[in-house]
């Protein structure tokens, strides 16, 4: 009886081809890397807060055919739960950019490949890297703007004043003890202070300008007619990161805010 390694051979390779494809289906039911690590670059950086950072995540395209994409996950840091879903090209690269919220420290950045599984129809996790980013902050906040302007004049009498800041800072630190409110006396020649007010942030998502209500006990009540009031933020305001308010870098010292106006009849 004659042998027939012909056809033997055939199923042979029929029997690995369908070993190949199980293999394939278990991996992809598993999410096992079946190729490695992907390379994230820069893999560190340091930049200044509200700056920009971009990754790019690289993976040979050639081991993953099908619709390959990499999420990038901000996993811990100052920007925590940022994420955006990105295809890879035909070079085996996918970019990230980002722009820091403001808040100094390290964000590590993952990326995570996958492709899409034929046999199993579903997603597959291809292989994974991560980089780091430090984003920091020693430039002082200042006023850049005010209400009542800078030496205006015939101002409302019900007006309520606002300062906006050059960045976030921290509500705990807009008080009435940073924010005040002062007015000229002719009699003593010297400045007096108006110790009833209410001193906030305006909004809730973040302290960019802070508002001052003169008379916080009786709403009521309003300023005096034709008289010449001060208003200052002092330099215990602090940014998010703890930066001490500096309206003029140029001098010694932390300088504070100050400006005057003249109410109207």
């Amino acid at each position: 009886m004659r042998t027939n390694y012909k056809g033997d051979r055939g199923m042979t390779r029929r029997f690995s081809v369908l070993l190949a494809a199980v293999a394939a289906l278990l991996l992809a039911a598993a999410g096992t890397s079946w190729a490695g690590v992907a390379i994230v670059s820069p893999s560190t950086a340091t930049k200044q807060v509200y700056s920009q950072h971009t990754v790019t995540v690289h993976y040979p395209r050639e081991e993953i055919p099908y619709f390959p994409y990499a999420v990038f996950t901000i996993t811990s840091g100052p920007d925590q739960g940022l994420h955006q879903s990105v295809m890879i090209d035909d070079n085996g690269d996918a970019t990230y950019t980002f722009t820091n919220g403001g808040k100094a420290g390290q964000d590590t950045i993952r990326a995570d490949v996958s492709s899409y599984g034929i046999a199993c129809q579903c997603r597959v996790f291809a292989g994974s890297g991560s980089a780091t980013v430090t984003f920091t902050d020693s430039t002082a906040p200042k006023v850049t703007s005010v209400t009542p302007s800078v030496l205006d004049f015939q101002v409302a009498r019900g007006t309520n004043l606002t300062a906006a800041f050059s960045e976030k800072m921290d509500p705990a630190t807009i008080t009435t003890s940073t924010f005040k409110l002062f007015k000229w006396s002719q009699k003593g020649q010297t400045w007096q202070r108006i110790y009833d007010t209410n001193v906030g942030c305006v909004g809730t998502s973040s302290c960019t300008q802070a508002r001052l209500d003169p008379f916080a006990s009786d709403p009521s009540k309003v300023l005096q007619a034709n008289a010449k009031y001060k208003a200052v933020v002092a330099t215990a305001a602090e940014d998010i990161n703890g930066n001490a308010l500096d309206q003029d870098t140029s001098k010694s010292g932390n300088q504070p805010m100050a400006w005057t106006f003249t109410t109207g009849d």
